[in-house]
């Protein structure tokens, strides 16, 4: 049994009773009376329990998102590893290969930052919610992906990050649907497009830069410059 202690704070210097703090960590209902301790002129210790220092951990991870836990086990525990992913996802490489698999851990860490999908386990690589949550934060992250097939997924990812198309599937290259949302971010690739005399996507390319007109046939070109006076009359 851990005994009452009292905490003298200096700047007020009234005394913050501590009992319950450490019968709670103990299990205990009650402590020792500070007279009886001081009659035998000793405190109760005891070995901590492998529970209080991943307590001890998590609080400390808690007040400093730095800090780099010393127990063996701390990485191998779930409310530990929340914690850590929430503050930056990178930490999942660390995460035991059990929590690499967890949906609720790796999407936690895919969060707040979608290149973690790396370190998350080959299922949830190609589990939809989680790579879905990553490409949204990361549109690079479809790298790490097995669901670059997935055509909603890569427009979400081009959507985040034009870059993102690189790592499409090739059979998506030519797809409408990721076509447009590249080019609503590059309009110059219309010039590569074998849609560059399809009326819709050339007016979504010129309406992000009008000089993507010089790309297409002069009857194309005609037709949108003619559309566009008109609109400008109403």
């Amino acid at each position: 049994m851990l005994p009452r202690v009292d905490v003298v704070i200096p700047d007020q210097r009234r005394p913050l009773a501590t009992s319950g703090l450490w019968s709670a960590l103990r299990g205990a209902d009650g402590a020792e009376t500070e007279e009886k301790m001081e009659e035998e002129g000793k405190l109760s210790l005891h070995v901590p329990t492998t529970q209080e220092l991943l307590q001890y951990e998590l609080v400390q991870l808690a007040l400093d998102a730095n800090y780099k836990p010393k127990h063996p086990k701390a990485w191998r525990t779930r409310e530990f590893v929340l914690l850590a992913v929430a503050r930056n996802g990178r930490a999942l490489q660390y995460a035991s290969k059990a929590l690499r698999n967890d949906k609720g851990v790796v999407m936690a860490a895919v969060t707040q930052n979608g290149d973690a999908l790396q370190y998350a386990s080959e299922a949830l690589q190609g589990n939809k919610d989680i790579v879905m949550a990553a490409v949204k934060q990361s549109g690079r992250a479809l790298v790490y992906s097995s669901l670059s097939q997935d055509k909603e997924v890569v427009v979400a990812a081009i959507k985040q990050d034009v870059l993102a198309a690189e790592f499409a599937a090739p059979e998506l290259n030519d797809d409408k649907e990721v076509v447009m949302a590249v080019l609503k971010h590059e309009p110059w690739r219309l010039r590569y497009s074998k849609f560059q005399n399809d009326k819709d996507f050339v007016m979504a390319a010129a309406m992000q830069d009008k000089r993507v007109l010089e790309y297409v046939s002069p009857e194309l070109r005609e037709a949108i410059q003619n559309d566009a006076a008109e609109r400008s009359l109403y």
